[in-house]
């Protein structure tokens, strides 16, 4: 794996980003349409799975890839600091209302049992929310309450 894009970059001006992706769709398209070279995994039939990863499949610039491959893939893998990948990990706590919103209240009780109340103050605006259909009942009883 070529350690520094910039270095590869100026070494030839005509290298092109070379990119890996799990999809097959308007992404993949758009990748190449860009004049983007695609990154070939050392066994197309098998995606880079763990237990399948050697130097090739790591031999990309940016990595477009669906959630299975950031479970799967991600932790089992050290990046090059040219390399980018389209998540990161745990992004769903930022994505998903429901996670945004536990992870703001948390953060506002860590600052509210240092003393920081005025700055916990300002974290007050997260509606209640709930996951549905698991929080069901409790969100019928604060309907019913309200």
């Amino acid at each position: 794996v070529n350690t520094s894009f910039h270095k590869r970059k100026r070494k030839d001006p005509k290298t092109r980003i070379r990119f890996r992706t799990t999809f097959r769709n308007v992404v993949y398209d758009a990748l190449k349409s860009r004049g983007w070279r695609e990154s070939i995994p050392s066994s197309p039939s098998d995606p880079a799975t763990p237990s399948h990863l050697n130097r090739h499949d790591l031999d990309w610039d940016i990595m477009w890839a669906d959630r299975e491959w950031m479970r799967e893939v991600f932790d089992t893998i050290h990046l090059e600091p040219h390399q980018k990948v389209n998540h990161y990990r745990n992004y769903y706590e930022l994505t998903r209302k429901d996670m945004m919103a536990k992870n703001i209240k948390r953060y506002r009780r860590m600052l509210s049992r240092r003393g920081d109340k005025e700055q916990a103050a300002k974290f007050n605006f997260i509606p209640q929310t709930y996951a549905l259909p698991r929080e069901y009942s409790i969100f019928v009883d604060r309907f019913k309450r309200t």
